[in-house]
């Protein structure tokens, strides 16, 4: 069992070594929208941390840590009523990546909630964090391309997979996507070699 254990390790590290890697940042604009409201989508920004890897041949994995702000915007009686989340969302892509730097990708995603307010109008901001569960979790599917400098633009749209309403009765999703720029500190397109 140890042998087991140290081949696999000595193994890990030698894929690790080899496999092309990149780190980078990404920033964009995004549009959310909370299923069973009013629909409104909602627009703000996001931005964060990528990581990307190359496993083999076309096929990357592209792991990220960003901000975003979610939630829904609508109209009443001549009143602005925003719904807003924060959150911290961790995705995980695994992509194809062909030699012309296109991308298509899709993958699994958590979002951390970090704050949640309700704002009617000019009236000052509710706390609202007790009416939405900690952890969301969705699937996302995008497009995009890389230039062979580390420049990137994507899109990408987020299917909320899990209820995130924590008052009783309540069922809403996140639902939503942006679109982005990206840079990964490499001189090589990761599909060249």
């Amino acid at each position: 069992m140890k042998k087991c254990f140290v081949l696999f390790l000595f193994s890990l590290s030698v894929f690790v070594i080899k496999a092309q890697t990149g780190i980078g940042v990404k920033g964009g604009f995004s549009s959310y929208a909370l299923t069973g409201d009013d629909k409104s989508f909602f627009q703000s920004f996001l931005f964060g941390a990528v990581g990307n890897i190359k496993i083999s041949g076309l096929l990357h994995i592209q792991a990220e840590v960003l901000r975003s702000k979610q939630g829904n915007e609508f109209e009443l009686d001549d009143e602005v009523i925003g719904i807003y989340l924060n959150y911290i969302n961790v995705p995980v892509m695994l992509q194809i990546v062909t030699k012309e730097g296109l991308i298509l990708e899709a993958g699994p995603g958590i979002g951390f909630l970090s704050k949640a307010v309700y704002k009617v109008g000019n009236n000052p901001e509710e706390e609202a964090k007790q009416d939405f569960k900690s952890k969301d979790f969705f699937l996302g599917i995008g497009a995009g391309y890389r230039h062979k400098t580390g420049f990137g633009i994507g899109f990408r749209y987020n299917i909320g997979m899990a209820n995130i309403s924590a008052v009783n009765g309540g069922e809403t999703k996140n639902t939503g996507g942006g679109i982005s720029l990206s840079y990964l500190f490499s001189a090589k397109r990761k599909t060249e070699k």
